[in-house]
């Protein structure tokens, strides 16, 4: 059987041989090389490629809601994702999320890092979240100046 398996890899690159050696059966072979044919056309798609740059150089425009900044993140990763990008993660996004928001939002930022379930936090959660305290902000700013 290892005889085999290796014969069937044996074409791959080293680091892609070292993924498959732990499979035992043929299919599941087959359904790694598969899986890594995806994600190779995903990685080299130019639309894809621009996609990622969109997302790694994501940052906040000026003056733009909270609901505004994830509705274009959220845009970006959603087609990503059609694509078959799957190694960018909520965890990613929520990440992308926080960092690039302004200094109003310190307070929620912090409030959310201390949750205990910040590690399995959807980006909607965050998004509701961020949303809240901005109204909270706006609210408070024409509160303000009225007096």
């Amino acid at each position: 059987m290892l005889k085999q398996k290796i014969s069937s890899v044996v074409v791959l690159s080293k680091d892609i041989f070292f993924r498959f050696q732990r499979l035992n059966t043929a299919k599941q072979i087959w359904d790694a090389i598969n899986n890594a044919h995806e994600e190779f056309i995903a990685r080299s798609d130019p639309h894809t490629q621009m996609l990622r740059a969109m997302f790694a150089g994501f940052r906040s425009l000026r003056k733009e809601s909270a609901m505004e900044l994830t509705d274009r993140l959220t845009n970006i990763v959603e087609r990503l994702h059609q694509r078959g990008v799957t190694d960018i993660t909520d965890k990613d996004v929520v990440n992308k999320l926080l960092s690039d928001l302004d200094e109003t939002f310190d307070p929620i930022i912090a409030e959310i890092k201390q949750r205990p379930d910040y590690e399995e936090l959807h980006y909607v959660e965050i998004m509701t979240l961020l949303s809240l305290h901005e109204e909270r902000w706006i609210l408070k700013m024409l509160i303000k100046n009225l007096l």
